[in-house]
C-alpha cells in the first residue's frame, strides 16, 4: 500500500496515457482513414508493454541496479590512481556493511561510500540532505570501520572518509570529504 501512496502521481499519469492510447486504437472505425487493425493491435501491446516495465521499473530492483553500476563507474575512475601508486579494493565486507571502495596510496588511505542519485541532493549546515539517509555518515562509518580493522591488526593509520555521488540529481563536484 505503500508503494501505491508514494507513486499515486505516476501511476495515474501513466494509467491515463494508456487509456487514452487504448481507447484511440480502438475506436477509431477500421476502414477509413486511419489506422489499421494490425497498427491497433502493436499500438496497445506496446502501450501495455510500457505500462507493465514502467511498474517494474517503480519496485526499486533501478535503483539497486544502478547503484551497482555507479560503484563500477567510482571504481573505474579509482583505479586511474594506480599511476601515481594507489591501490584500490572493492567491496570491503564487514558484519553489517561494506564498504564500496579502498584506495590505499602513499599519502594515506580512503574509504568511499558511492550513491547513485536521481532526486537533486544539497549540502547545508554540514549535512548532505537528498535521497539516502545520511552518506556523509555511511562514509565515516566506512572509514572507522576500516580504521578499526587495520588497528586490530596493529597497524595505526588515519582513513580518509569519501563520497562518491553519481546520476542526474548529483552537482557537478561530486566527491565530498
Amino acid at each position: 500500500m505503500e508503494f501505491l501512496r508514494r507513486h499515486r502521481w505516476r501511476l495515474a499519469v501513466a494509467l491515463a496515457g494508456y487509456g487514452l492510447l487504448a481507447l484511440g486504437a480502438l475506436v477509431w472505425p477500421i476502414g477509413t482513414y486511419g489506422p489499421s487493425q494490425s497498427f491497433r493491435e502493436g499500438a496497445l501491446l506496446a502501450g501495455a508493454g510500457w505500462w507493465i516495465t514502467f511498474l517494474l521499473s517503480l519496485d526499486g530492483a533501478t535503483a539497486i541496479r544502478m547503484g551497482g553500476h555507479a560503484e563500477d563507474w567510482t571504481s573505474t575512475g579509482l583505479r586511474r590512481l594506480r599511476r601515481a601508486g594507489w591501490r584500490v579494493i572493492d567491496h570491503v565486507p564487514f558484519e553489517h556493511r561494506d564498504v564500496d571502495h579502498v584506495a590505499v596510496g602513499p599519502h594515506g588511505m580512503i574509504a568511499v561510500e558511492t550513491k547513485y542519485t536521481s532526486s537533486p541532493w544539497g549540502v547545508g549546515r554540514a549535512a548532505l540532505t537528498g535521497p539516502v539517509r545520511d552518506p556523509l555518515g555511511q562514509a565515516r562509518l566506512g572509514a572507522r570501520c576500516i580504521r578499526l580493522l587495520l588497528k586490530s591488526e596493529g597497524i595505526e593509520v588515519n582513513v580518509v572518509p569519501a563520497l562518491a555521488v553519481w546520476g542526474r540529481g548529483r552537482e557537478p563536484s561530486s566527491v565530498a570529504w
